[in-house]
């Protein structure tokens, strides 16, 4: 069964190969389904098997997810502290994203995934195609085990390789801003 994006997302798509080169759609919806989905299992299996178990997984899906194992990641994750907002090593990336605290440099990171996630939904804006690469914005929702939710704006860039994988190279991870009372 295919899964089917919300009926109201707008879709620019911009083909420059051809009409049947690059990434669909539904494509995009699966890879930020799948990316709430590590999400939770990444929680899970440190609530279940501890955290080097966890900081195990993260390191495979960081590589097998995004791109810096092929080149510069910009990532700007949502729980971040200045002096350190913008990660610029593989490292830096699993410290401040999956395994809080992984790395020396960065020893404020709490590791978004390592918060007891139980439920990750993603509400898309909007997306763009332009013939491998797709940009995207969504809200994502993560309820933790106490049923507590946290809602954050993402943009995401993510590109299909040489390879045939689509990884992500962009995330850029942000609270909702409030307006002041």
């Amino acid at each position: 069964m295919a899964l089917q994006p919300e009926a109201s997302v707008p879709v620019t798509k911009i083909r420059t190969k051809g009409p049947s080169v690059g990434l669909a759609e539904d494509g995009v919806f699966c890879a930020q389904r799948g990316w709430c989905h590590v999400q939770v299992i990444v929680s899970t299996t440190r609530d279940e098997q501890g955290e080097p178990a966890a900081g195990a997984l993260s390191a495979c899906v960081l590589d097998a997810a995004y791109g810096c194992v092929v080149g510069p990641l910009a990532f700007k994750p949502t729980l971040t502290t200045t002096p350190q907002v913008f990660p610029s090593s593989r490292q830096g990336a699993l410290s401040c994203f999956f395994w809080g605290g992984g790395d020396s440099e960065r020893p404020g990171d709490r590791g978004l995934a390592m918060q007891s996630r139980r439920r990750c939904m993603v509400k898309r804006a909007a997306v763009g195609i332009i013939d491998y690469t797709a940009i995207s914005m969504e809200n994502v929702t993560f309820t933790d085990m106490t049923g507590r939710g946290l809602t954050v704006d993402k943009t995401w860039e993510s590109s299909k390789g040489a390879d045939g994988k689509r990884r992500i190279l962009l995330e850029h991870s942000f609270f909702q801003c409030r307006p002041a009372s």
